[in-house]
């Protein structure tokens, strides 16, 4: 890409340094390629192969360019790519690191690579003979970002970028225009002259005076100074943070497709208009449409769904969406949960029981954080979203500012940590703890990875770091942290006196209403948590005082993860023929399991309080709402004031073929189109209705030598989707669920979906399922469906019926226009999560696993890594057990 020129049958490197002569050399030498010297600069060499392959890389200087299996590679293959191109054409100067190229298109493909790795820059253009295009990387973070994800070999220019690093002040790379009035009115509010100003935010009154006449604009930086100077004059300007710290960015061009039927491709909101998304098969552009109304609206933003596995994946395509925002995940936290219960007819009580997943607790305390101190974000929630999760309030409360300078004594340090409910543990540090070593705090905020670090000089502040939890390298250094506490259940020390006043009074009058025995137990229990509120500010199970801490009435809404939103924000409601019937049963569901609690004093009557939200009460929040859903319900048809059905794909693609075939032989037809279908180097879904059915058919399509998993309700939220990563990667071609492989599975690689028991009607065979299940086969140009069934039921009719208006209608549209449908091409994402799950692994193909397995943990032992080794033997000692139950 720097220095190379290919033909058909040789490729020419052209450079007159020696250190790159020498690395050319060397891979020839390494590939066993024959090169010779043309003269001191150019090195020759012929190879068709690689002439074909770095064709593809452009052949002369002009026409260079990133072909799109680069965008597939990992940071630390691209990092690699990077590194010699910089080498090659790039070179450090005053305070900036370039790269000259003669093609345009060229620069704009790195200038997009480089924002893997967080780093911005810009192009200019440069006129030598012919035009130039010259990327610039300039401001210090981007510089230090540079040195470390990608740098140069050579020497003298690795040597160069330290040195401009370490005397490189911060630049203006990130400016903010139309800032003159604003200062003007900043300065005639709190009546200051230009010099005040200058004083608070560090610079000269001649550079204020240029602000106020547009001649220049101020850094971020210097904004964000004067930002906390007015909020420590008035604390209402907290929310100037949240607005220097907004900047949502332009994400993909849209381009319209002629059409003169009634069809869109985007969607936008005007005022507080409630309008529903679909009707129409909605694929990769569902989520697309989603991402460009947020992107055009620029408020926060809610994406509700109805199953894990769903949030799951919308998350991980937002993250792609908005790569420099914040986008956040909160569902559930447990992986295993057993409620509190009482059976009177047994008279059982069950006590709660729960496995929480700290990494998701972690990502949950992310969302808030990140609500509460900016405004670019994006949550992704599961119904989790309507229960009660603390008041925002008391959380904000009881944050912690951290400023650079400030007096502040060691303990009084330890004692907010405390208060926010951190765990003091020199000796094992993670989410939610702090360590202190003589003057030296160190914190990992219960939402982040890294380590904040405190150094006192006596009782001031000396410096705030953030520090790689692994390398203990410093990441960061800041004058400014916001830390937020631990848990969403804290308690500022005066509504805690408040509460517990509150509580004994309620156990007081509950009590006159029991017989002895529930009397007992209701006041031995409430009296033990009231001691633990007194004693550490938490007990178990503190949530079902909530009521009381937040000073409501009995009966009043709880605060929820929507309370954590601005007023004006975004909603979307994805799949909502699914998500909305769900929000409806939720407060039945919960009131029903805690009334025999109360009526047996198990439970205080407030613990009714701590509850999911009402659809009554959560429709209030129902804004600015966007249903979304290729098969709507009747109630977002109803309120909606506005349809926009979504047929149309910009890539052509059409619904697909659905046949009917009878149950007799449906095995064999089954694995015959299986094979045909794996041939063709595609995967396949088989739905089935019964968990039971789905493990026998699992173990029989092993049987025959199909590379098969399960999909079953009781692998963990993150695990699911490093199954269908698996799958996508071809580590197996078949994956079989009941009622997981539906909506928003996006799977591109799929070429086949298998519907047995399709006439048996009920939920899991209702018109709108069997829709969504033929709708994840809408994203291969080539994948077809087949129903297994001995009738076809009115379920079936209307599905078949709406999904061949929807292929007439985008058939005719690609004939008319000449459109060529294309399979969607979707990035892999890399592995984030080891499966610790076995049983969606047919018993046939164990053997095989426990010698690859073995093979791995032998690797991973001679390289030292023995947490891995450990791992595996663990997980090989699980599958030799579940052989030995079988036999």
């Amino acid at each position: 890409m720097a220095e190379g020129i290919t033909t058909n049958d040789y490729v020419l490197i052209s450079n007159s340094n020696k250190h790159i002569q020498n690395i050319c050399i060397e891979v020839f030498n390494s590939l066993g390629i024959n090169f010779y010297r043309r003269n001191k600069n150019d090195i020759a060499y012929n190879s068709i192969l690689l002439s074909n392959l770095l064709k593809r890389f452009g052949h002369i200087s002009f026409d260079k360019k990133i072909p799109n299996f680069i965008y597939d590679l990992s940071n630390e293959q691209l990092s690699f790519l990077l590194r010699g191109l910089f080498d090659g054409d790039g070179w450090v100067e005053t305070n900036s690191v370039l790269l000259l190229s003669a093609s345009k298109e060229l620069i704009n493909d790195v200038k997009n690579l480089l924002l893997r790795f967080k780093i911005t820059s810009r192009i200019t253009t440069k006129k030598i003979i012919r035009t130039y295009y010259k990327l610039n990387i300039s401001g210090k973070q981007n510089l230090i970002r540079f040195q470390k994800s990608i740098s140069f070999t050579i020497s003298y220019k690795k040597e160069k970028l330290s040195k401009t690093i370490k005397k490189n002040s911060n630049t203006n790379v990130d400016l903010l225009p139309n800032s003159s009035d604003f200062i003007k009115n900043i300065r005639k509010k709190h009546n200051l002259y230009q010099q005040d100003i200058a004083q608070i935010i560090g610079c000269n009154r001649s550079y204020i005076s240029m602000i106020e006449n547009n001649k220049r604009h101020p850094s971020k930086e210097k904004m964000l100074k004067l930002a906390k100077w007015l909020i420590n004059n008035d604390p209402s300007n907290y929310i100037l943070l949240n607005l220097l710290n907004f900047n949502f960015k332009k994400i993909v061009k849209i381009q319209k497709i002629k059409n003169e039927h009634d069809h869109v491709y985007d969607l936008s909101i005007k005022d507080n208009e409630n309008f529903m998304a679909g009707y129409g098969n909605i694929f990769v552009h569902n989520t697309f449409t989603m991402a460009h109304t947020i992107q055009q609206v620029q408020h926060p933003t809610l994406v509700m769904a109805h199953n894990k596995t769903l949030a799951s994946q919308l998350y991980s395509e937002f993250k792609g969406f908005f790569p420099n925002n914040r986008v956040e995940y909160f569902v559930s936290y447990y992986d295993y949960y057993q409620p509190e219960s009482y059976i009177p007819s047994r008279d059982l009580y069950i006590e709660k029981d729960a496995d929480i997943n700290p990494k998701i607790e972690q990502m949950r305390l992310s969302a808030t954080a990140s609500l509460l101190s900016r405004k670019d974000v994006i949550v992704v929630a599961s119904v989790s979203a309507i229960y009660s999760a603390g008041n925002p309030k008391d959380y904000k409360k009881l944050s912690f500012e951290i400023n650079k300078h400030a007096q502040i004594s060691r303990n009084e340090i330890i004692e907010h940590l405390i208060n926010m409910q951190y765990e003091r543990n020199d000796l094992a540090l993670q989410q939610g703890r702090f360590r202190v070593k003589g003057d030296v705090i160190d914190i990992v905020p219960a939402y982040s990875d890294n380590i904040i670090r405190i150094e006192l000089f006596g009782d001031e502040i000396e410096k705030i770091k953030e520090l790689n939890k692994v390398t203990g390298d410093v990441i960061d250094e800041f004058s400014y942290f916001y830390l937020f506490p631990a848990k969403h259940f804290v308690i500022p020390e005066e509504k805690r006196d408040y509460a517990i006043e509150s509580i004994k009074q309620e156990l007081e009058e509950t009590l006159s209403n029991l017989d002895m025995i529930e009397s007992h137990r209701l006041k031995q229990r409430t009296l033990y948590d009231i001691e633990m509120i007194e004693e550490t500010g938490f007990c178990k199970g503190i949530e079902n005082y909530s009521r009381h801490f937040d000073r409501r009435k009995p009966g009043d809404k709880p605060f929820c993860l929507l309370d954590y939103f601005p007023p004006d924000f975004l909603m979307f409601i994805d799949e909502s023929h699914r998500t909305i019937p769900q929000i409806h049963g939720m407060h039945r569901g919960d009131y029903s399991r805690k009334k025999s609690l109360i009526e047996y004093g198990f439970r205080l009557p407030s613990a009714f309080d701590n509850r999911p939200l009402t659809f009554h009460e959560f429709s209030k929040y129902m804004n600015n709402v966007i249903f979304v859903s290729a098969t709507p319900g009747d109630y977002e048809l109803e309120i909606s004031d506005q349809v926009v059905e979504q047929i149309i794909r910009p890539t052509g693609l059409v619904d697909p073929e659905v046949e009917v075939h009878p149950i007799k032989g449906q095995i064999q037809d089954l694995i015959k189109k299986i094979n045909h279908t794996i041939k063709n180097r595609n995967r396949v879904l088989v739905t089935t209705i019964t968990k039971r059915l789905a493990e026998e058919l699992s173990n029989y399509l092993s049987d025959h030598g199909i590379k098969t998993r399960y999909l079953h309700a009781e692998i963990d939220t993150l695990e699911r989707s490093e199954i269908i990563r698996q799958l996508r990667l071809g580590e197996f071609d078949v994956l079989v669920g009941i009622n997981l492989l539906r909506e928003g599975l996006d799977i591109p690689e799929i070429g086949f979906i298998g519907i047995l028991d399709a006439d048996k009607e009920g939920f899991l065979r209702d018109h709108r399922s069997l829709i969504q299940i033929i709708g994840r086969a809408a994203r291969n140009s080539t994948a077809k469906v087949t129903l297994y069934a001995d009738r076809i039921t009115d379920s079936m009719q209307k599905a078949l019926d709406e999904t061949m208006r929807r292929r007439n209608t985008q058939i005719a549209f690609n004939k008319k226009h000449n459109i060529i449908p294309q399979t969607i091409i979707k990035p892999v994402q890399e592995k984030t999560i080891e499966i610790k799950d076995i049983k969606h692994i047919p018993p046939s193909d164990i053997p095989k696993i426990i010698v690859d397995l073995e093979v791995e943990m032998k690797n991973a032992s001679d390289v030292l890594d023995f947490e891995r080794a450990i791992f595996l033997r663990d997980k090989i000692k699980q599958l030799r057990l579940r052989i030995k139950n079988k036999k």
